[in-house]
């Protein structure tokens, strides 16, 4: 998005995630070319080169969840759907249920990275030795990046209560 006009990037931001943009309008009013750098960002919590769509959205899905369960997790998760994940898989996951196998595994991994657990080491080494290392780096990317936008959401106090928020997709 580097590089796409001001007003452009706002109105694509609002039509991704409606009525969730008040936080990129306060970054674009920011002083010091602060949206330009937050266009910068945003590609690194989508990039996704070796690892199936499916994998790289259970941990990025994951990683969310644990940083909010509400907008922030249904717009990653409206995200996996564009990506092409079918919207049951999606659902699981938004519900912490996903199955079994690689997809549980990415699951638990992107979820102990945003948990800051021990376990993420244990997990990333069996992704690893299943799908490879760039793979493995590219689910650890996903997930650490991808806690950056609820947390800037509750760093300028515009979370919303999870319960307001139902997570599922169509």
């Amino acid at each position: 998005p580097a590089g796409v006009p001001k007003a452009l990037f706002l109105g694509a931001i609002e039509k991704m995630a409606p009525g969730e943009s008040e936080y990129v309008r306060e970054i674009a009013a920011a002083p010091g070319n602060a949206l330009e750098k937050f266009k910068h960002f945003m590609p690194a919590t989508m990039h996704r080169f070796e690892a199936p769509a499916d994998l790289f959205h259970m941990a990025r899905i994951a990683a969310t969840l644990v940083e909010d369960c509400g907008p922030c997790a249904l717009t990653a998760a409206e995200g996996a759907v564009r990506d092409g994940v079918d919207s049951a898989l999606v659902n699981s996951a938004l519900a912490a249920e996903p199955p079994e196998g690689d997809l549980k595994l990415a699951f638990v991994f992107g979820a102990a990275i945003a948990r800051q657990s021990a376990e993420a080491f244990v997990l990333g080494d069996a992704i690893e030795e299943a799908h490879g290392r760039t793979v493995r780096l590219e689910l650890a990317m996903a997930a650490a990046t991808v806690r950056a936008y609820p947390a800037m959401k509750r760093g300028l106090g515009l979370s919303r209560a999870c319960s307001l928020t139902p997570l599922w997709v169509g």
